[in-house]
């Protein structure tokens, strides 16, 4: 930011130019695409105008201006990605400034960041693109004694024995580098022999940029991974006499919502966890353990791009219609990527569930701080021993639970999960606890 005027050596009188900078939507931003510009340069602006759409870690957002003034300059074009949280994206350009003091603001800031990051301006900085008409991906190398070249055409030209320096008069790319069809049109010149293989057919392939939400995902539970030490437990429930009760809550007239196996399991997991607080619970980095008297349950719910994991509150207090309600309307605003932060923060265990496709068995991976996940697969057909040692056709669920074990032990672990396989084979608990 800027501290003074006569630091900038701006004549300032009432005003002066200001940046738009990538704001911090949300509290685990650290940088975010700048997905459209909703101005143009030379459009008046007002406090609270839509000037952008960013793409952050969570969901797209509107950028509302803190300034009035004419939008004078954008520093980063649409479609820019790994924007760093104030990294200037834009100038306005207020009462009484002129083009030469908004080139003069831009200029002097860009120099402000060569000193802060020691003569280095790094390639996502806006101040970069500002000051300069260099193309990044033009220089990948540096030149060397004898060659310049790109390290895809140095790739190439080192699996199939060319020596670069006998390709005469340089490449085509700026300044005489050699690209990658340099090398490949020197190999189709050359006579095919058993010591001169052709030139490599190129693989096909599409490349997409992960979204903000990806890359959240990703770094969040590659962390989960290599830090929280999992351990496993799966148990087979009979869940003969719930699919009887789901077939004829189907097929009930009077019910308008729609009951399934998930809105019983996540009511079985909220009664035993009400009973288990040891089980409801979340570490952090200082040693300190979390155990909390609210039964909130996270619900994974896949979108295009990635997972939300919406909460269901004081789920141990509500009905299982109650429950379906909830889990639709939170999915369907993760869907139209309508959902608020407040309504996926929180959670003392996560429920994933892929009974929707034939998946028999899974096990998911924690997601911090939480101490535990639950997986749920389909309900499969199959034969079973009944009470009277009789081989008859029933319904299993298998369920995966992964544990951390710096919170819970085994023991608790599987208390835990035998009880819930206990309610789930005997459902009527369900509705008279």
């Amino acid at each position: 930011m800027i501290e003074s005027c006569s630091l900038y050596k701006f004549k300032c009188l009432n005003s002066m130019p200001v940046f738009i900078t990538m704001p911090s939507l949300s509290p685990t931003m650290e940088m975010g695409n700048l997905v459209k510009w909703c101005k143009s340069i030379g459009d008046q602006i007002e406090i609270g105008d839509v000037v952008a759409e960013i793409d952050t870690d969570k969901a797209t957002m509107e950028v509302e201006a803190l300034q009035k003034g004419e939008l004078s300059r954008i520093l980063v074009e649409e479609g820019s990605h790994n924007i760093q949280v104030k990294t200037p994206i834009a100038v306005i350009k207020q009462k009484g400034d002129t083009d030469k003091d908004v080139e003069d603001f831009v200029l002097l800031n860009a120099r402000q960041s060569q000193l802060s990051e020691k003569g280095e301006i790094t390639k996502n900085s806006a101040t970069y693109a500002a000051v300069t008409d260099r193309d990044d991906s033009l220089v990948t190398t540096k030149k060397g004694d004898k060659i310049l070249a790109s390290p895809l055409a140095k790739r190439i030209a080192l699996e199939y024995g060319i020596d670069l320096n006998t390709i005469l008069g340089g490449g085509s790319g700026p300044g005489g580098r050699i690209i990658k069809n340099d090398v490949l049109e020197y190999c189709e010149s050359l006579p095919h022999n058993n010591n001169n293989m052709p030139p490599p057919s190129e693989t096909i392939f599409t490349e997409e940029r992960a979204s903000s939400l990806r890359m959240v995902i990703a770094e969040k539970l590659t962390k989960s991974k290599q830090e929280v030490p999992h351990f496993y437990m799966s148990v087979t429930a009979n869940v003969s006499m719930l699919s009887k009760i789901l077939t004829s809550l189907k097929n009930s007239p009077n019910l308008d919502v729609k009951i399934t196996a998930n809105e019983f399991v996540v009511k079985a997991i909220a009664m035993v966890m009400s009973q288990m607080p040891q089980i409801n619970s979340t570490w952090n980095s200082d040693g300190i353990i979390k155990r909390y008297d609210d039964v909130d349950i996270s619900i994974a719910v896949a979108v295009k791009g990635g997972i939300y994991s919406p909460v269901i509150r004081n789920a141990d207090k509500k009905s299982l219609k109650e429950i379906g309600m909830e889990i639709r309307s939170l999915a369907e605003k993760c869907k139209n990527n309508t959902i608020k932060s407040i309504e996926y923060t929180g959670g003392g265990i996560t429920v994933s569930n892929l009974g929707m496709i034939d998946i028999d068995s899974f096990f998911s991976i924690i997601n911090p701080p939480q101490a535990s996940i639950i997986s749920v697969p389909r309900i499969m057909k199959r034969p079973i021993v009944d009470d009277n040692d009789n081989i008859v056709v029933g319904y299993t669920l298998t369920i995966g639970y992964a544990i951390d074990h710096r919170i819970i032990d085994g023991m608790d672990a599987a208390l835990f999960l035998s009880r819930i396989k206990q309610i789930l084979e005997n459902p009527i608990q369900v509705f008279i606890l």
